[in-house]
């Protein structure tokens, strides 16, 4: 069984893109999976993400999403700008 945190079955630098759809909330290790992720990808390679992601911006929006997150079980909003800059997609 391949996990995101390490998938030693994959060639370092040998992808030209990666693809990752709302999974980050469900991994044990964000870090170590963007890790894997850009030791894959070929140099000028492209990561390609949407993540479920609070919205900072419309106050109703937001409030909405803290109300239904314990609904969401492990899954949940994350604040994405504070996620990148805090180093997780470097």
């Amino acid at each position: 069984v391949n996990h995101a945190e390490n998938m030693h079955s994959i060639e370092s630098n040998s992808m030209d893109a990666v693809l990752h759809t709302f999974f980050l909330c469900s991994v044990n290790d964000r870090r170590k999976v963007m890790s894997e992720v850009y030791r894959v990808l070929k140099p000028g390679g492209v990561c390609l993400f949407m993540e479920h992601a609070l919205d900072l911006h419309n106050r109703r929006r937001f409030l909405a999403q803290k109300f239904i997150k314990p609904c969401l079980g492990d899954c949940g909003f994350y604040d994405m700008k504070k996620e990148i800059d805090s180093g997780i997609l470097d």
